[in-house]
């Protein structure tokens, strides 16, 4: 893993948006795409699935987004109102939990970046240790079930379980453009039967990065939305070609949505009590953080109620949607901003620019900006749906469904999604 995934995932900004963005890769059209002459019909054994992510695609982008592949693929099969991210809402936490139908306090990673209160020691996102990554992801449980997988990136999809991993995968590398990332899949799927992998997972990060440079609904973020659509034509025609477009289902998910920020909407910790008798874990829109003796946790909730946008709880309480209170890598104090407020602190907010313009993600998952997207079509799904709106932990189940795995103990109900599903 690679600091591009820190920027993929909005860790860092390179400095102030500037008026323009770099021109994404040309959307091809399938006449366009370029077809291998040895490339014939595949037949199939087993169902295949490859499940996509766009990550940072909000809900709120649908209707404009110029994507008529995608859209295409909704017509074709079903789409959600809304996927409803797991707190927080971030990339890696979501992406955990859409392949192990945990939420954040069961898998572990519990933010994107994080100190364990208890161990003293740090995750980031370049982390591969096992310990940190609990429970049990939809690449291993095909794998110890004698299906093939292959990961075009996916966070965790590095990590050994009891040395376990998909059967083919790659150290993640975010200079690998969207055309060959999908060359990658096609390759997979033209391999002999008994070597070519069943579940396949595909990875596009450039949505995100735009709404973080300029902000949700900028004119950079709908030409990556458009060139995301281009990498799925490149997808269909590769699939059409070999004979199995209809025979593959594919699934298009986004881990959270997106939130402009402004200076105008920083409300300051330090104006409620002294920084001293606290140890701050993690700023801004998901705030943590515990109190130090001899100050109680009781002392600096009571201090921290008179915040005007953010309601701050002991981790047991916090509000049930969350389910963001038993584990011992989150902090004493769970602190929740307003929609589009961060908290900050005099020393940062004085010497930054960092909440001047752009955008983010972190917030309540129940706030509509934070929402992403669910397409899905293929043999296993019911054509023309529309579905309600549902939380990402349910995609492990509905997964499962799809290539007839037993599943693993997990957080997910499957009655929640299995009306998506042709029936038997």
């Amino acid at each position: 893993m690679s600091l591009l995934w820190l920027a993929a995932c909005g860790w860092f900004r390179s400095g102030p948006p500037q008026d323009t963005w770099p021109d994404p890769e040309p959307v091809t059209s399938p006449a366009d795409s370029q077809v291998k002459e040895d490339t014939g019909p595949i037949e199939l054994t087993g169902s295949t699935l490859i499940l996509v992510s766009v990550d940072g695609f909000s809900q709120a982008y649908w209707e404009s987004a110029d994507m008529p592949v995608l859209k295409g693929w909704a017509e074709q099969g079903t789409r959600a109102e809304a996927l409803i991210p797991v707190y927080p809402t971030k990339t890696f936490p979501n992406h955990y939990s859409q392949v192990t139908g945990l939420y954040p306090s069961h898998h572990g990673i519990v933010d994107n970046s994080f100190r364990d209160p208890v161990s003293g020691e740090y995750f980031d996102m370049q982390t591969l240790d096992p310990k940190w990554w609990l429970g049990e992801p939809i690449w291993i449980t095909a794998e110890r079930q004698d299906v093939n997988t292959a990961t075009c990136f996916w966070p965790g999809s590095e990590v050994s379980f009891d040395g376990d991993r998909p059967r083919y995968y790659l150290p993640y590398d975010g200079s690998m453009s969207g055309r060959e990332r999908v060359d990658q899949v096609l390759e997979w799927l033209d391999l002999p039967d008994d070597k070519r992998p069943r579940l396949i997972t595909l990875y596009f990060s450039d949505v995100d990065s735009a709404g973080h440079s300029y902000g949700p609904g900028a004119h950079a973020v709908y030409q990556e939305l458009r060139a995301v659509d281009g990498h799925l034509s490149l997808l269909e025609q590769g699939l059409r070609e070999r004979g199995i477009l209809d025979e593959v289902d594919l699934m298009v998910v986004s881990d959270h949505g997106m939130q402009s920020f402004s200076r105008d909407r920083v409300e300051l910790l330090d104006d409620h009590l002294d920084l001293a008798t606290v140890e701050v874990y993690s700023w801004a829109q998901h705030t943590t953080l515990s109190a130090i003796a001899p100050a109680t946790t009781e002392q600096v909730l009571e201090a921290l109620s008179g915040l005007e946008h953010a309601r701050c709880h002991a981790k047991a309480d916090t509000p049930e949607h969350l389910h963001y209170g038993d584990s011992e890598r989150i902090p004493e104090i769970v602190c929740l901003p307003d929609d589009g407020w961060v908290l900050s602190s005099h020393s940062y907010f004085d010497n930054s620019t960092v909440y001047s313009s752009g955008g983010t993600h972190g917030w309540d998952p129940a706030y509509p900006a934070m929402h992403g997207v669910f397409v899905a079509r293929g043999p296993h799904i019911q054509q023309g749906r529309v579905h309600p709106a549902f939380d990402q932990v349910q995609l492990y189940n509905l997964m499962a469904s799809i290539l007839e795995l037993t599943p693993q103990s997990n957080d997910g109900d499957p009655s929640e999604v299995s009306d998506m599903l042709v029936s038997e």
